[in-house]
């Protein structure tokens, strides 16, 4: 009998042991994943000054271009590779979808760049496919947007989308505003596919 009892104290003292054992993995997994969240790349988009700059190009129509600059605000390097930017223009109070719509005309192509902590890249980007009407925009019937996102890899091999939106109003120097729409700024992981990076190791 007293054999039973001492096998049966040692499959639970095993027990025990097992528990304790996936605890301190468990444990340690989250202290990595913690100190990767420290010490990983965040990249954003931001526009230069004055932002949107809206130059006539026929009777009552313009063209917009604008200055954007990426950077990584991390404390390790990032590799760029890819960013999307679209104009959005329609009839004021028409909100934008809940799903932000990437495909447009006037998508910017790849901007690829490696960018240690603090380094940024600048390009500029003039959206001919979406003209404005200067006179309904001047009148306020017009919502002017830009939006889109900067894909890139950490060093830890984790691949990350940043979201970039802006609101259009008319004022002297700096016109673009942050857009409130939940969905359109943002940081996180993307899913397999996600991106035209996945070729890369």
């Amino acid at each position: 009998m007293w054999q039973l009892r001492l096998m049966r104290r040692g499959v639970e003292d095993s027990a025990v042991s097992a528990r304790a054992a996936k605890d301190n993995a468990e444990a340690a997994l989250t202290s990595v994943r913690t100190m990767r969240d420290a010490e990983r790349a965040y990249v954003q988009m931001s526009h230069r000054a004055p932002g949107l700059v809206i130059q006539p190009v026929a009777l009552n129509s313009g063209i917009a271009r604008v200055s954007m600059k990426v950077k990584n605000f991390g404390r390790t390097p990032a590799t760029v590779t890819g960013v999307v930017l679209k104009l959005d223009v329609r009839p004021n109070g028409n909100p934008l979808s809940p799903n932000p719509d990437y495909n447009s005309q006037d998508v910017q192509g790849p901007v690829r760049a490696f960018l240690v902590t603090k380094a940024n890249v600048i390009f500029t980007m003039a959206f001919d496919q979406t003209p404005i009407n200067l006179n309904d925009l001047a009148a306020g019937k017009l919502m002017v947007r830009l939006y889109g996102y900067v894909d890139y890899i950490d060093q830890f091999g984790d691949r990350h989308r940043g979201g970039y939106a802006r609101s259009y109003q008319q004022v002297a120097e700096n016109n673009l505003f942050f857009e409130t729409q939940a969905g359109y700024n943002y940081d996180c992981l993307r899913g397999p596919g996600e991106g035209n990076d996945w070729e890369q190791t």
